[in-house]
């Protein structure tokens, strides 16, 4: 998806005031603006006139988001907002954006990628401007635009590439022709020797070799090992 910000009230365009968008976007204490020829809200960072920028209830849940923000005035501190996902008015994930006045140019756009949000089902964004300054004056505020956001997809579950069923607490072995640093159901071991008339020695290990006999414990009903791509020499 993507936002519609140009579609926003344009009264007073440098004036903070509350701005909606055709789609249902709401920016409250906001202005706008336009930069490289794209639509910009600037939300003001006056402590006493928090500036937000809400979406509507958007569908298809979201993986990513990739924000575009500038400084449009010559502010103190930079700029610092944050971003909250929401469901059924709960905040279920939060990021912060925060830049040093060092590291921001006027009016030169950057970009944030938010990668694995992974949010599922219906949501709003809700943008806030966590006013750096703390000033009670029209300071630290920022541009936001040019909003675009993936769907979720459902994670994939990966398929074990060897299964046994078992009982808990019991030892057995296992030799198995690919290597694999992942699996479930079992503690692993190695055979160290013995010395003659005595007890077997063995060793716990993480790394199941191809090709190689170990001695298990299980811990669960069914043993499952994931192919880690090699496999026992021929």
């Amino acid at each position: 998806g993507s936002d519609d910000f140009e579609t926003a009230t344009a009264t007073n365009p440098t004036s903070y005031n509350t701005r909606t968008t055709d789609a249902g976007w709401k920016a409250i204490n906001a202005a706008k603006t336009t930069i490289e020829g794209y639509t910009y809200l600037i939300i003001n960072g006056k402590t006493s006139a928090v500036g937000t920028i809400t979406s509507p209830v958007l569908n298809g849940g979201i993986g990513s988001i990739k924000i575009r923000y500038a400084n449009t005035y010559s502010e103190n501190n930079g700029v610092s907002f944050k971003l909250d996902i929401k469901q059924n008015d709960e905040v279920v994930k939060t990021y912060t954006v925060t830049k040093a006045k060092a590291e921001v140019v006027q009016n030169t756009v950057y970009t944030e990628l938010i990668e694995d949000i992974n949010v599922e089902g219906d949501f709003v964004m809700v943008f806030t401007n966590l006013s750096p300054s703390k000033d009670t004056g029209n300071k630290d505020r920022v541009s936001i635009g040019r909003l675009c956001w993936t769907g979720y997809t459902a994670p994939v579950i990966p398929t074990p590439d060897y299964t046994r069923a078992t009982t808990a607490g019991k030892f057995g072995t296992i030799c198995l022709p690919f290597g694999s640093t992942n699996y479930t159901g079992m503690e692993l071991y190695e055979f160290v020797g013995k010395e003659e008339g005595s007890k077997a020695y063995i060793a716990s290990v993480t790394t199941l070799e191809a090709g190689v006999p170990y001695i298990f414990r299980a811990t669960a009903s069914e043993l499952a090992v994931y192919s880690d791509g090699t496999t026992a020499a021929t």
